[in-house]
């Protein structure tokens, strides 16, 4: 029996990893104020945990993934 790293489920999720990473690199250079709004006031930090809330109701593990990558970004954003 031969166990292929590559198999179907493997492939969309590798894909999936990749397109969320282009385009969170587009909007990184193509709207950089956006991030630093976002990231520096009071309203961009409630709409960012409304998302994570949001995607709490479905996948409790994706948003705890979701809330630590904020958080990084959050503490990023502070030291500019």
């Amino acid at each position: 029996m031969k166990v292929s790293n590559f198999s179907e489920n493997n492939t969309n999720l590798v894909l999936g990893f990749i397109s969320i990473l282009f385009v969170i690199w587009i909007f990184w250079f193509v709207i950089p104020s956006l991030f630093i709004n976002l990231f520096n006031n009071i309203l961009g930090n409630f709409i960012l945990l409304g998302i994570v809330i949001l995607v709490g109701m479905y996948s409790p593990i994706i948003a705890i993934g979701l809330a630590t990558i904020f958080i990084i970004f959050l503490r990023i954003f502070h030291m500019y």
